[in-house]
C-alpha cells in the first residue's frame, strides 16, 4: 500500500506510465518524420535500394539495425503510402478524375498513363513471384516524386 500523496507527487513530476510510454513514441514519431521530405523526393526505385543500403550500413559500416529504424519506419511509410494509395490514381476500378489535377501534374499524369498503356503486364515471377496472376502495368511502372506530390496536395 502506498502513501497517497507520494503517489500523486511522483505522477505530477514524472507521468503517468501511459504519459511516459506515449512521450517516447512521439519522440520516435518525430525521427521517422524528420526523414520525410528526403523520403518523398526520391523514386520508386530509390525506396526499394534503400533495403540493400540499410544492409551495406549494417554489414560494412557496422551501423546497429536499432539506429536505423526511423529512417527504415520512413522509407517503409513512404513506399506504402504510394502503393496502397496514390499510386490508386491509374487503377481503372478506382474511378480517379486527372481533371482535378493541376496543368503541371495532368501533363506527368498523361506521360506516365501513356506509358502504363504501352507495358504489358509482368508475369508472376522475378519481384513478383508468388502472385498467383499476372501484375498490370499501373501497379509497377515508375511514377515521378512530383506527380506524388500533386496527388498529395
Amino acid at each position: 500500500m502506498g502513501v497517497p500523496f507520494f503517489g500523486w507527487a511522483a505522477r505530477k513530476l514524472f507521468g503517468t506510465r501511459n504519459q511516459r510510454q506515449v512521450s517516447r513514441y512521439l519522440e520516435k514519431v518525430e525521427k521517422v518524420n524528420a526523414f520525410e521530405e528526403e523520403m518523398r523526393s526520391l523514386s520508386d526505385a530509390e525506396l526499394r535500394d534503400r533495403t540493400a543500403e540499410f544492409r551495406r550500413r549494417v554489414k560494412e559500416e557496422g551501423a546497429v539495425g536499432y539506429d536505423l529504424i526511423p529512417e527504415a519506419f520512413a522509407v517503409a511509410r513512404e513506399a506504402m503510402d504510394r502503393s496502397v494509395g496514390i499510386r490508386n490514381i491509374f487503377n481503372p476500378e478506382a474511378g480517379f478524375d486527372p481533371d482535378t489535377l493541376p496543368t503541371e501534374a495532368r501533363t506527368m499524369y498523361d506521360a506516365v498513363k501513356a506509358e502504363i498503356d504501352r507495358t504489358d503486364d509482368a508475369p508472376p515471377e522475378g519481384e513478383f513471384l508468388g502472385c498467383e496472376e499476372p501484375i498490370p502495368a499501373w501497379r509497377f511502372v515508375e511514377i515521378p516524386p512530383d506527380l506524388y506530390q500533386a496527388v498529395r496536395e
